[in-house]
């Protein structure tokens, strides 16, 4: 019998790859229920996720990494995350 930390509600999908866009909903929920994070503070982090998305690519998250540089040429900037 598997046993999990999280409520079976919060359990994120197993099926196919897990991306950063579909399991933002569900991170979003967990960070609202199990850390007590305000309503205006999801609000503000569900475009945010979108943006990170946009400029990063919409990565796998077991290969999510804490070094993650970006270089928009056309702006002259680099992002580092």
């Amino acid at each position: 019998m598997e046993t999990s930390k999280h409520p079976p509600s919060l359990k994120l999908r197993r099926t196919g790859t897990r991306t950063i866009n579909n399991t933002a909903e569900e991170y979003l929920t967990w960070l609202q229920v199990e850390r007590r994070f305000a309503q205006s503070s999801i609000i503000s982090y569900r475009p945010r996720l979108k943006c990170f998305v946009r400029d990063v690519g919409d990565i796998e998250i077991e290969k999510l990494t804490m070094d993650i540089r970006i270089y928009k040429p056309q702006a002259g900037i680099i992002w580092e995350y």
